[in-house]
């Protein structure tokens, strides 16, 4: 009866949901929920349809199907019958493979619901064979990456406390088997599980393999003396009175060292086979193992010593083609990707023209090449070192098509994953077309026969356009990412985007500098998750793009950007505190807090940051372990508050550091940056004793390093924020202690210590020094100080030239003393350099030294310089007029003493004003600028200064500038005249 509909418990069956009556047959993805349920006289209450049915291999899929249902939503105690019926459905779904060793996806879970129905409410009990059949299942499928309903630990409880008296050695050796492939599996628990088997199971070889092959397997990384303990469970092995290793327990060791990041792991791969060899255990296999070992190694040699043995097989081969040592073409993938690897693209090609000339000349199918033999070779031509790295991949793939196409072996052609990896590395690679090389291959694979771009192809090309600095790199990465939707939502399953290219995307948008960036990213990560939450579990935000996130905020210089870096970093840690364990928050997230509290100044903020990244890493958060780099930054947060108390936070900080390192041995060892911030700390505090401590500490970098401590040797940057802080000082020896430092680092370079070759920045220090002190030779020692830097950069091009802000400093030197002569002179020195153009500072600096003339036609250049600056900037130059222009040109006219001084100070201030208005943020004025022109005002001899005064005072209500105690002062005094 067609459309007829069951429903049915979930904890009866496998889901909810309605049953539909077809004739469809069986199809690898086909949920449990939609199969066929043929009509019989049964669906009318009775069983006496199946009550004596017998089934074998010849019966119809859909009658195995239709039978497995009944079974598992009847609810009345088993019959014999039906327990028969029951292990022979479970033995046809142990059996069920879509191809050969390839188990059907859906029969994971069928199969321990039948096997858990049989066990538990049937009279007899099953077989071991059955159980194994199931085990051995179970094992298929966690090796095939199939989601089963038990985990290994459930699994080992369920056999032993529900069938103990069925498990034999072959149930331990399948279990074994099945952890060697368990994602996050615990090698010493299989260790432990071989060690505690039931008194009834005798062990042999097989179940101490599938020990082995669990630390074969393990992960390196976790488990980084793995290949040790699957040498000393050989060794255990061989010491044992019933068992013997045999090939497939030196095959596993030799896997294990092949996976092992230990130096030594080549030889000893070396002697196990040696061994092998002695006990007659060789094999092809055992040859590859040797061979990846070499292969994978930091060893120099490495690839030359694999390549000498597939060299050994071959002629062996050429001489007995019935050898043991027969070469697969495994063999050769991996010399290849070993010489890869160590950037020998021409040893690579050599090894695949030997591998052509082993098929021509044999014919064997063992040395047909095919897309995966160079999968492995094109993925290292993509990790190696060769600036030309991804067009040498896009040479080999276009070979590979070459060669299939002539030879007509089409097992050869290139695959969709041979051209994402040669897309990937167009991505990874600093070519400058990268960007075209990535899309040609995009667009070229829409047209090529058997391959097809999907969501990695695109987001490989995203990758290319977000690591390159192109105009619109950006926007660009977000059409890709609209055109995969579009695609997607036409039928195109294969290009929907994942949490991967949206991330990548994201980070598209944090190497932008527009304004729209943060809030392009932000909407980018709210659409993601909304998608999420709307139950695409491929859209889950990862780490990644939570710091992408929050780095496209730091990089905007935005006012909000602190606090929606902090949002953001809130709501990840409160995501992963509430149970989300993928989201636990590494080093890269905390970074990017810190980065946001320093570039906010915001020391304390920082400090509370860190105390949360403590307090993760005490609770087993072992990514969360704060370093060097962590504090550093803390420091620099500090640094950036200006504060008086922040050179005493940042030397605690320091303490810290060093407690924690000796004590607990953490990675937080103070280097020459940690030391350079607490200099930064001290020399932005303003403190009157700031340059003397700057420079004790810098003593201190010094004997540390002299006893030979080279990590904290000061560099040129901590010598010369030593001297800013001397140039920060009010002392009046400050240009003398900063000349002696400078010349101190003068010295050691010349005597030899090129790390300490004076900056542009050390030199802008000792000259800034300089120009701020009243003493009388200041002008002719900054003079001097350039004149030097100009002689040493002809001398060595290495050394620096002085640039526009050197020249500032010295025209401001000439300009305290009133020297217009010789401030001109440098201003024009500086128009007939190339490349060092005057900017804002040089202008000012030069209606400075007017100021301070008795020019009688002051106040007239003063303003002539600052149309010439309105006229440069219009062009491109960076010589914009700013508050400081006008500020002192409205001074130079208070001290002008000339009867339209007020008038032209007025016009001057009104024009100010405007362009103020108009968005001219470096026009905003401040009291001074009004101040000046009060006392331009008291100085003149109007009749209306009580009133103009006045009007400057409601000026800057509109401004909101706070009037200060020296304009109040003025205003009386205009008010007084007015009286």
């Amino acid at each position: 009866m067609k459309g007829h509909t069951l429903q049915f418990e979930e904890e009866q069956c496998l889901s909810s949901a309605e049953v539909k009556v077809s004739d469809k047959k069986f199809e690898p993805g086909l949920t449990l929920s939609a199969l066929p349920f043929l009509q019989s006289s049964e669906s009318s209450g009775g069983r006496s349809l199946w009550k004596s049915h017998k089934v074998d291999d010849s019966t119809p899929v859909t009658v195995w199907r239709q039978l497995t249902l009944r079974l598992l939503q009847s609810t009345e105690e088993l019959t014999r019958h039906e327990c028969y019926l029951m292990e022979e459905c479970l033995q046809w779904w142990t059996r069920r493979r879509v191809k050969f060793d390839v188990v059907d996806p859906e029969a994971s879970e069928v199969v321990w619901k039948l096997w858990y129905k049989l066990l538990t409410e049937s009279n007899g009990k099953p077989s071991s064979l059955l159980l194994n059949s199931v085990l051995d299942h179970w094992r298929l499928s966690i090796k095939q990456n199939i989601k089963v309903p038990y985990w290994p630990d459930g699994v080992i409880s369920h056999v032993q406390s529900l069938a103990p008296e069925l498990v034999d050695v072959k149930s331990f050796a399948l279990i074994l088997g099945a952890m060697a492939y368990w994602y996050d599996v615990d090698p010493w628990k299989a260790q432990a599980l071989l060690q505690e088997l039931p008194s009834h199971v005798k062990p042999n070889a097989i179940v101490w393999n599938s020990a082995l092959t669990v630390w074969a397997k393990a992960d390196a990384l976790r488990w980084p003396d793995a290949a040790l303990r699957a040498e000393q469970l050989l060794e255990r092995m061989k010491q044992h009175p019933d068992i013997q290793p045999n090939e497939v327990s030196f095959t596993c060791v030799l896997e294990a060292l092949a996976n092992s990041p230990s130096a030594k792991a080549p030889e000893k791969a070396e002697r196990v086979f040696q061994d092998m060899e002695d006990a007659g255990f060789l094999s092809p296999i055992a040859c590859l193992q040797v061979m990846q070992v070499w292969a994978k190694s930091d060893s120099h040699h490495g690839a030359d010593k694999a390549y000498a043995l597939l060299h050994e097989m071959v002629q062996l081969y050429l001489k007995d083609q019935s050898t043991v040592k027969k070469p697969m073409k495994h063999c050769f993938s991996v010399v290849m990707e070993g010489f890869a690897r160590r950037g020998k693209p021409e040893k690579v090609e050599r090894i695949l023209l030997e591998l052509q000339d082993l098929y021509q000349r044999f014919h064997d199918d063992d040395f047909v090449p095919t897309a995966a033999t160079f999968n492995s070779v094109l993925s290292a031509y993509a990790r190696c070192a060769l600036p030309d790295r991804a067009a040498r991949a896009e040479q080999l793939l276009m070979s590979l098509r070459e060669m299939a196409e002539w030879s007509g072996n089409t097992a050869c052609l290139p695959d969709t994953t041979s051209v994402n990896t040669v897309v990937h590395a167009w991505a990874e690679s600093n070519d400058k077309g990268a960007v075209e090389g990535a899309e040609a291959l995009l667009n070229a694979m829409q047209l090529w026969e058997g391959v097809q771009p999907d969501a990695y192809t695109y987001t490989a090309v995203i990758k290319a356009w977000a690591r390159s600095d192109r105009n619109g790199a950006a926007m660009r990465c977000e059409s890709f990412l609209n055109a995969m939707w579009a695609a997607f939502e036409k039928g195109n399953h294969q290009v929907k985007p994942n949490d991967v290219t949206y991330a990548t995307v994201i980070y598209a948008w944090s190497r932008n500098k527009g304004k729209e960036a943060p809030y392009r990213a932000e909407a980018l990560f709210r659409e993601m998750m909304e998608r999420h939450k709307n139950g695409d579990s491929t859209l889950k935000p990862r780490e990644s793009s939570y710091v992408s996130l929050m780095t496209t905020w730091n990089r905007s210089n935005l006012r909000e950007a602190p606090s929606r870096v902090q949002f953001y970093f809130n709501q990840m840690r409160g995501s992963h505190l509430a149970g989300d364990k993928s989201l636990q928050p590494s080093a890269k997230l905390y970074n990017a807090a810190l980065f946001a509290m320093k570039r906010a100044g915001d020391g304390a903020g920082a400090e509370n940051i860190l105390e949360v990244m403590y307090a993760d890493f005490e609770r087993g958060n072992n990514k969360a372990q704060p370093n060097t780099h962590v504090f550093n930054t803390i420091i620099s947060a500090w640094a950036n508050t200006r504060t008086h108390i922040a050179p005493e936070r940042a030397e605690a900080i320091v303490l810290r550091m060093l407690e924690l390192h000796s004590d607990k041995g953490w990675d937080c060892k103070p280097n020459a940056i940690t030391y350079t911030c607490i200099l930064d700390c001290w020399a932005k505090s303003s403190r009157s004793d700031a340059p003397d401590r700057a420079e004790e500490i810098l003593r201190h970098m010094q004997h540390l390093s002299d006893k030979g401590d080279e990590n904290v040797k000061p560099t040129t940057y901590a010598w010369s924020t030593v001297l800013t802080a001397w140039s920060r000082s009010t002392s009046l020896d400050a240009p003398v202690r900063a000349q002696q430092l400078f010349d101190e680092m003068l010295r050691k370079f010349e005597a030899g210590d090129k790390s300490l070759r004076p900056s542009g920045p050390a030199y802008a220090s000792v000259l800034s020094t300089w120009s701020r002190s009243n003493r009388h030779d200041a002008p002719q020692i900054s003079s001097e100080i350039l004149k030097l830097m100009k002689e040493r950069h002809l001398a060595d091009t290495l050394n620096e030239k002085p640039n526009r802000y050197h020249y500032s400093a010295v025209i401001s030197a000439f300009a305290s003393k009133g020297d217009v002569q010789n401030a001109e002179a440098l201003f024009e020195e500086m128009k007939l350099l190339k490349d060092v153009e005057p900017h804002d500072g040089c202008y000012n600096g030069l209606i400075k030294a007017y100021g301070r003339s008795s020019l009688p036609d002051a106040a007239e250049r003063a303003e002539s310089l600052l149309r010439t600056m309105e006229k440069e900037s219009a062009v491109g130059a960076d010589c914009s007029p700013t508050m400081i222009t006008y500020t002192s040109i409205l001074d130079i006219w208070q001290r002008s003493q000339r009867p339209d001084a007020v008038d032209r100070a007025e016009s001057l201030l009104k024009e100010m004003l405007k362009l103020a208005e108009q968005g001219r943020d470096k026009l905003s004025p401040n009291a001074s600028t009004f101040l000046a022109f009060l006392r331009v005002i008291s100085k003149s001899c109007a009749t209306d200064k009580a009133a103009r005064a006045e009007e400057v005072l409601s000026l800057m209500k509109a401004f909101k500038c706070a009037p200060t105690d020296a304009v109040f002062r003025e205003l009386n005094k205009c008010r007084a005249d007015a009286c």
